[in-house]
């Protein structure tokens, strides 16, 4: 559903198919998918129930449309045309199917799920066929490990809000601890990790069952694969 001209709807109706397509090979499901694109951010942020410029750095976003996060309570995802239309068209695709990926899971009412899973595991979808080195895709945590350092704890859930500075370095950052997780057990482990998790099993449970770690054992492995991409010792 889109504001504006035909060719506005067409153009997202495009990227929401092959965003629902790009589900299928690790979920094993390709449910429907609702995009909104307002008109402008003030017409998003009125759809949302938001603060004026809340989201006014963010692509998309995926929420329930009746403003809670009671069970089966139905999930658009949102656009931000005035951020989106400025990507390229390899990263607004990203950003399509990472959006359709938290829509068909129903990630946004999971109260369990750390959000470094929600993420991370959002990107391994959407970036898994994508063909540039990590050098790029995930340029900015690098530069952040350069300057400042291996991070001591893995991502926060309080680290993510909208309105928080360098979410980008964030996303990545939380997309690389899922590609550790996809080094260690593969595709298929990581996104059983991702349904338990989801369901309501408890992480530092379904990480030892699935790959044989503990929370610490992961921020090691992240560390290392960080220290690795950026270069820098351990």
């Amino acid at each position: 559903m889109a504001a504006g001209e035909p060719e506005v709807a067409d153009r997202y109706a495009e990227r929401a198919a092959r965003a629902v397509a790009a589900t299928r090979p690790l979920l094993g499901r390709g449910d429907g998918l609702v995009v909104e694109v307002p008109e402008d951010g003030e017409q998003l942020h009125r759809v949302l129930g938001a603060d004026r410029g809340a989201y006014d750095s963010i692509a998309a976003v995926t929420a329930p449309v009746d403003g809670t996060t009671a069970p089966r309570s139905p999930v658009h995802v949102f656009v931000n045309r005035a951020v989106l239309d400025g990507l390229d068209r390899v990263a607004a695709q990203v950003v399509m199917t990472h959006e359709a990926v938290h829509a068909v899971t129903g990630a946004v009412g999971a109260r369990n799920a750390p959000l470094w899973l929600v993420e991370g595991f959002a990107d391994h979808v959407a970036l898994r066929d994508v063909d540039l080195p990590e050098s790029r895709t995930a340029a900015q945590v690098i530069r952040q490990v350069k300057r400042d350092g291996l991070p001591d704890r893995l991502p926060a859930d309080s680290d993510f809000s909208p309105g928080a500075g360098h979410l980008g370095t964030l996303y990545e950052g939380a997309w690389q601890v899922a590609e550790t997780l996809a080094d260690r057990g593969g595709d298929d482990a990581l996104a059983t990790l991702y349904r338990e998790v989801l369901d309501g099993a408890g992480t530092a449970d379904a990480l030892r069952r699935g790959f044989g770690w503990s929370e610490d054992d992961l921020l090691a492995a992240w560390r290392s694969r960080l220290a690795a991409l950026a270069g820098v010792p351990e």
